[in-house]
């Protein structure tokens, strides 16, 4: 069914509709190259590695290539241009983020677009407009959804494709950004499809004007009817709280939700909680703690040490199944510092979507204030190194990916806490594969290994080193038939590894199949032709054979 309803006249109180020229900055053609070009000049000096992702010359070509663009564009269409010049240096510290700009997070659509593993959906709207909460958005403007995000993403200055993946969806409901891309011809009416309780409607809507005061403001307004039920999921709990726990008895697990790190004047300092925390940790049977990090968008990472030192000093929590950490999209900055630290000296499980931000990036950024236009670019001034120089991922996996559904957050249910209680049955994974191993059950060893590897739940977790110890472990105990049963597995479930190849190579070693594992060996060769044990494995045998 499909009926067209228009949304026409539904502002709050105060609010405004805005014409083109006023919901962004334009100082004119000279104001615009004056601040092109101090922002040319000082982006590159502030920041400590400008042109690590991104080299100089690609970036004098695009100040050029802009520079002899303003004289056309209009102010909305020049502060998108802004936008897409500084996110090219891909740090997400580095940034002109709208959402941060009082001038153009003033003129907003009345809803927030929400990109769920379904599909976008209005996720939060203003009261005027709440009966389309809980609708799934076709088209935005003249495009598809999927095309509007995609014409977004080039704006976001980010570490990583999740962080792009929050921020697209949240800049759709501002009119200076539809109407700098050209999303929307008329400020004044942005039409969307959309589909909803099984009907598809097409509605237009006017912006609001919110009062926005300071930078960072949050968006949505808390006063907008949110999707999700009054009564849950526990990590919407508390709204406004940076930091809260929740005992859940049923299963002796502490829960800790951690919205930024931060000490905010007034109340209870980050330290003083993590004092009581670690008092209730010591106090009650906890088996498991959880850590929520999904939202929290960073602050001090300095003030996290603390968190770390308590975790190890208690047994039952550093352990495999005794620490999940919850993470997400919003993750991001110091949130991601302590990410690595858990990683580095816990046993932590990490939980949910990857963060938004990479093991090592950039921070602490400092202004820099365009005079003409008024607006704010930051720029990062610290690199934060890791544990690891040589580490070169854009995040840090989950072991188990946990992403949410519309359907799960209408319902108040958190498929990561779901997935947490679960985790039993993977860990048990490997204890499956070592039964039918033991028992000569290839066809077990088969299907078990191909269950796990089309489960969602592990999209990010790559079993090869689980099953190579386990491999090793028959090795030792003598069981050589078991080894070469997952072995074999494992070099057919991941056959781009040289590990694996050499691996079963040692295998064959020990069971006396020498022909069979120069074979393993050259094959990890053919991989990584510089792989250290296969080098010194193949001539190993090649001189014991007289080659």
């Amino acid at each position: 069914m499909h009926r067209a309803v228009l949304l026409l006249g539904l502002l709050a109180a105060g609010a405004t509709t805005v014409a083109g020229q006023t919901v962004a900055p334009d100082p004119g053609t000279e104001g615009w190259r004056a601040d092109l070009a101090l922002l040319a000049l000082e982006l590159p000096r502030i920041h400590p590695a400008p042109f690590t992702k991104v080299s100089q010359d690609e970036w004098d070509a695009a100040v050029f290539e802009l520079e002899g663009r303003l004289p056309g564009l209009t102010g909305a269409q020049a502060t998108v241009a802004f936008q897409q010049l500084v996110a090219l240096i891909q740090d997400g510290h580095t940034s002109l983020n709208p959402l941060f700009e009082p001038t153009l997070r003033r003129y907003v659509y009345p809803v927030e677009f929400y990109r769920f593993e379904d599909g976008v959906f209005i996720r939060r709207a203003a009261s005027e407009v709440a009966e389309l909460v809980g609708a799934r958005v076709l088209r935005y403007g003249a495009v598809a959804v999927d095309s509007a995000l995609a014409a977004v993403a080039p704006t976001v200055s980010a570490d990583n494709r999740w962080w792009i993946r929050g921020q697209a969806a949240l800049r759709l409901s501002l009119v200076s950004v539809a109407l700098g891309l050209g999303l929307v011809d008329d400020p004044d009416a942005l039409t969307l499809v959309i589909e909803h309780r099984g009907v598809i409607d097409t509605v237009t809507m006017k912006p609001v004007t919110l009062n926005v005061t300071g930078h960072g403001a949050p968006f949505p307004p808390a006063s907008w009817v949110d999707m999700a039920p009054a009564d849950g999921p526990l990590w919407l709990a508390h709204p406004g709280e940076l930091w809260w726990t929740e005992w859940l008895p049923e299963s002796n697990t502490l829960y800790v939700m951690e919205r930024a790190i931060i000490n905010t004047m007034g109340s209870e300092t980050h330290a003083a909680f993590w004092l009581r925390v670690f008092a209730t940790v010591d106090s009650l049977p906890v088996e498991r703690l959880i850590l929520d990090l999904r939202t929290n968008g960073g602050g001090n990472g300095f003030l996290a040490r603390h968190i770390v030192k308590g975790m190890v000093q208690r047994p039952q929590l550093d352990r495999p199944g005794g620490l999940y950490v919850i993470t997400g999209r919003s993750t991001f900055s110091a949130a991601v510092n302590l990410m690595n630290e858990l990683e580095y000296y816990t046993n932590a499980t990490f939980v949910g979507e990857p963060p938004g931000s990479s093991p090592r990036s950039f921070g602490d950024h400092d202004p820099v204030q365009l005079p003409n236009s008024g607006l704010t670019v930051l720029v990062s001034t610290v690199w934060h190194q890791g544990h690891n120089p040589f580490d070169g991922r854009r995040f840090v996996a989950p072991r188990l990916y946990a992403p949410i559904t519309s359907s799960e957050y209408a319902q108040g249910v958190d498929p990561v806490l779901a997935a947490i209680q679960d985790d039993d049955a993977s860990a048990n994974l490997i204890q499956r594969l070592e039964t039918a191993a033991i028992a000569h059950d290839s066809v077990t060893v088969r299907s078990i290994m191909s269950e796990a590897l089309a489960n969602p739940l592990y999209r990010f977790r790559g079993f090869e080193p689980d099953v190579n110890l386990l491999g090793y472990r028959f090795l030792r105990q003598g069981n050589t038939d078991a080894a070469l049963m997952v072995f074999r597995q494992n070099a057919a479930d991941y056959p781009h590894s040289a590990n694996v190849f050499d691996s079963l190579a040692d295998g064959l070693v020990q069971a006396g199949m020498v022909e069979e594992a120069k074979d393993s060996y050259r094959k990890a060769l053919a991989i990584d032709p510089d792989y250290p044990p296969s080098v010194s494995g193949l001539a190993r045998l090649e001189s014991a054979g007289g080659h």
